[in-house]
């Protein structure tokens, strides 16, 4: 699979006026090829089902769904990809689940962090924060 040059992060704890799959189906809409289901608060009795329609969009839509922090999730609705921050699980884990073809992202906060992943099978990295931001409370500096 070519990894996307960009992924739509959906979130509604910074904005609540769109659900997560309303954003799916407005990035798909408007041209975006990848989108991560990000919601630090999923609750599967309350959210599964939802996650399962994005994932069906994107399946029938031929693009790109990424679930964030969750690899057992992504395996669970069939998602293309996982992407695993630094608490999230191994990269080798998460390939024998997803499989060669699965798109692995991970984050990374400096240099000793990426050095970190260097022998792995990652695909991409999220570097951050760049700036100040209210949607994770991290501690760490901005780059």
């Amino acid at each position: 699979m070519r990894l996307p040059a960009l992924h739509i992060l959906t979130d509604t704890k910074i904005q609540s006026r769109f659900s997560h799959f309303e954003l799916a189906k407005m990035a798909f809409a408007a041209g975006a090829v990848a989108v991560q289901y990000r919601n630090k608060s999923f609750d599967a009795g309350q959210d599964l089902e939802e996650l399962r329609a994005i994932a069906t969009l994107a399946q029938l839509e031929k693009k790109v769904l990424i679930i964030n922090d969750d690899t057992e999730l992504a395996f669970q609705v069939g998602a293309q990809g996982v992407h695993l921050g630094q608490e999230d699980g191994a990269i080798a884990s998460a390939r024998a689940l997803l499989g060669p073809d699965a798109i692995i992202g991970a984050t990374v906060h400096n240099l000793v962090e990426l050095s970190a992943l260097r022998g792995t099978s990652i695909d991409y990295i999220g570097l951050g924060p760049v700036y100040g931001t209210t949607s994770k409370v991290t501690g760490l500096p901005d780059l």
